[in-house]
């Protein structure tokens, strides 16, 4: 019988189907009559319906009960049999005193193994919650009282979890120590929306993956189970091998993703599963003769003090060598078997009729490290589907946290401090980096690869790495690697601190509209610049190495001010300018523009290439550059088109079709085609590359016109019109933030002087000797 008398409106899974309905919906809908419709629309209510007698309405529902009702539907759909109706659950606190106090919980689910009570908190916008520590505090309070009202409900003893779900909430590490010491879950949207996605590949299934993230290592009863086996070593670690039915596997079995975001007991590597390949195995498992040959390879959690899987020794056959036999009994407990390889094999058989009949055979290590984990996941995966570089970074931190290589010891502890800048509620990078296979949203847009790449430069860790050793180590340098770590994310979350105080409106857009600065290309730009100003200021007397990080963020605290200062005073047009830089560079420009700002402030700080870079802007290089590339380009067309009209003749344009290869005149064709013919002749469809190529197709008649060697092939000796292409890209391109230098300019102008000499030849008769000569 649903809920109790001390546990008030609870009600079983075949009531709530309307109410299921309702909630699932991001709307409140309700029927009116006519004549109340113009106060609902004046109250925010929108039209969705209209009938003879009635009016549909619907709105957003408030983010409170918005919040609410996803969790709620959350714990629906992961198959809870019981669970609170609308309003919350009613819970008696102290049912033997004559004055009865009561709570109210947003969200009760129950099961024969658990009951679930969440309280849901939500923000309108992201800040502190003022009032969270007494918040849990009293949520922890109704342990005991749920505890009663679960034996007072009868059947087998449930264990009691209490989660407090946040909204736009900013957590501080004092506030999850307060949640572990009052054993209170602190959830918030990024934990739903990764349940909600593994719920709707998983259904039900996700339901074990949900509690033994919640209560890790709680026995399960009646899941002790004893099977045969095979036990053996592999790579010094004790492994078994076995067969057991997918029900409970399903059971014991956990498989950390990515996309969830956090750290979690060993460093998570899954990605999420796929829908499509769960759908292809579970057909393939309906099929009558369905076999799996390959292991489900596992790793069985050792427990404490000998609490995990025990192996008893059967009696073995004479002269038996290798793999010993005997009986394997599994800790039966949430999150005791993790998952290596095979959750799309195991998850299809979640709620499928062969679930309970079915065998799976399974290769199960014991106590395997986390990065040996990783690394067995990689090695297994490698010739399947190739894993992700963004993913490997991400692995990085835990594959290579005790190289004795320094270059892989830094990229592991690089990748450690950029995964804590996101999950700090203190930094400005807080929830805005985006992982492997974490959601993307306007304000989670910048990839761990982007910190990752601007980081692993010479000059924040190493000058150089010689024998093994960090030679001119540079500020973030520590010999402890946890320093290493802390002095990184203390000297980054200051230089970020310091751009978004001064640039808060553009930090705050991310991706979104107005956004550009606290994007990918944006904050590798700062770093970029902030490693400059660390080279400028370690040319002093003292490095910055030998500094504690509060004097390396005192030196660095007038750069960054004015680095936020300069971010800051954009104009609209000017930060859409920024926004359009792409690439290596239009990062590189970037920094130079930065650069510059900050020497106006600063005279001394004069980085390498920035003055270059500067009077290349005040000439406008790539101007005078298309300029050049202009008057080559018209020279070409009259010296190539010349010589094949001359050679070949005008009528019925036999030079076309005679000189010209089909390579360039079919998309000259189709280009002339699309323009309409605008521009006239043929010709004056060609690109600069096109005379490349005719000339290289008629090489007698251009051997001696258009060769700047006298030696080597026809590609070779017509490699400069390459070269002049290659410069009219980076001329053309001027968004890309990228600039001719003055020796490109020198080698166009000579380039013109050349091909000016070449045109003033008597094309005809050049064309007949050449002929002549072969």
């Amino acid at each position: 019988m649903p809920g109790s008398e001390l546990l008030a409106n609870v009600l079983n899974r075949s009531d709530l189907v309307g109410q299921a309905r309702q909630r699932s919906r991001a709307v409140e809908r309700r029927r009116i009559r006519p004549i109340e419709l113009e106060e609902a629309v004046a109250a925010g209510w929108t039209v969705k319906a209209v009938r003879k007698r009635s009016v549909t309405v619907e709105r957003p529902k408030p983010h409170p009960t918005l919040l609410e009702d996803r969790v709620w539907s959350l714990l629906h759909r992961m198959g809870f049999s019981e669970m609170s109706g609308e309003g919350g659950a009613t819970l008696i606190i102290n049912p033997d005193s004559e004055r009865r106090l009561t709570s109210q919980i947003d969200v009760v689910a129950i099961d024969d193994e658990v009951c679930v009570a969440v309280e849901c908190k939500s923000l309108a916008s992201r800040s502190r919650r003022p009032n969270l520590q007494q918040e849990l505090a009293k949520h922890g309070l109704t342990r005991e009282a749920l505890a009663r009202a679960m034996k007072e409900k009868g059947g087998a003893k449930r264990s009691i979890v209490l989660g407090l779900w946040t909204h736009n909430a900013i957590l501080s590490a004092t506030d999850r120590e307060r949640a572990r010491e009052q054993n209170v879950a602190l959830l918030d949207t990024e934990d739903l929306e990764y349940y909600e996605t593994l719920t709707r590949h998983l259904g039900p299934a996700a339901r074990h993956q949900f509690l033994a993230d919640l209560t890790p290592g709680r026995p399960i009863p009646g899941l002790a189970i004893r099977v045969p086996a095979l036990e053996s070593r592999m790579g010094g670690y004790r492994s078994y091998t076995f067969a057991i039915s997918p029900e409970y596997l399903l059971k014991i079995a956990y498989v950390s993703h990515r996309a969830r975001g956090k750290r979690s007991d060993i460093a998570s590597y899954q990605r999420m599963v796929s829908r499509s390949r769960l759908r292809r195995i579970t057909r393939y498992i309906s099929e009558p003769d369905s076999i799996f040959p390959t292991n489900i390879v596992i790793n069985l959690d050792p427990g404490k003090k000998g609490s995990g899987a025990h192996f008893e020794k059967a009696k073995q056959e004479a002269g038996r060598e290798g793999a010993t036999y005997g009986w394997l009994t599994l800790r039966p407990t949430y999150k005791s078997a993790w998952v290596i390889d095979g959750q799309h094999r195991l998850f299809a058989y979640s709620g499928h009729p062969k679930a309970a009949t079915s065998q799976l055979s399974v290769l199960a290590f014991e106590g395997l490290p986390g990065s040996m984990q990783q690394q067995l996941f990689i090695d297994i995966n490698a010739e399947q589907k190739s894993v992700k570089r963004s993913l490997l970074q991400e692995l990085y931190a835990d594959l290579h946290r005790n190289s004795e290589d320094p270059r892989k010891l830094i990229q592991a502890l690089i990748s450690e401090a950029v995964q804590e800048l996101g999950r700090d509620a203190d930094s400005p990078l807080f929830d805005r980096i985006l992982l492997a296979d974490s959601v993307r949203t306007e304000t989670r847009c910048i990839s761990l690869n982007s910190l990752f790449s601007a980081l692993d430069k010479p000059g924040f860790y190493y000058g150089s790495v010689k024998n093994n050793l960090v030679v001119n180590p540079g500020p973030f340098w520590s010999d402890r690697a946890d320093q290493v770590v802390k002095r990184t994310n203390a000297v980054l979350n200051a230089w970020f601190s310091a751009i978004e105080a001064r640039a808060a409106d553009w930090w705050a857009a991310g991706a979104g509209e107005g956004g550009g600065l606290a994007m990918n290309d944006g904050v590798t730009v700062a770093i970029m610049t902030l490693r400059s100003v660390v080279e400028h200021l370690d040319q002093g007397r003292t490095r910055l190495a030998d500094l504690p990080p509060a004097e390396v963020i005192a030196r660095l605290e007038p750069y960054a001010e004015c680095l936020g200062d300069y971010f800051g005073a954009m104009s609209q047009e000017q930060r859409v300018a920024f926004r359009s830089l792409r690439g290596v560079q239009g990062q590189t420009a970037g920094m130079r523009h930065a650069q510059a700002a900050l020497q106006e402030r600063f005279p001394e700080f004069r980085p390498d290439g920035l003055e270059d870079f500067l009077e290349r802007e005040k000439a406008r290089t790539n101007d005078q550059a298309m300029s050049l590339i202009g008057d080559i380009e018209r020279l070409l067309n009259k010296i190539v088109v010349g010589v094949l009209r001359a050679q070949f003749g005008e009528g019925d344009d036999r030079w076309w079709y005679d000189g010209v290869p089909k390579a360039v005149r079919t998309p000259v064709s189709q280009r002339q085609e699309e323009d309409n013919n605008q521009r006239g002749s043929k010709d004056a469809y060609f690109d600069l590359i096109h005379y490349r190529q005719i000339a290289i197709a008629n090489w007698t008649l251009f051997s001696d016109l258009l060769s700047d060697t006298k030696t080597g092939s026809k590609e070779r000796r017509t490699a400069w019109i390459a070269r002049i292409n290659e410069i009219r890209k980076v001329a053309a391109h001027s968004s890309s933030g990228a600039s001719v230098s003055f020796e490109e300019l020198s080698e166009l102008q000579n380039y013109l002087e050349w091909i000016e000499q070449r045109a003033e030849q008597p094309l005809a008769e050049d064309a007949d000797r050449s002929l002549d000569d072969s």
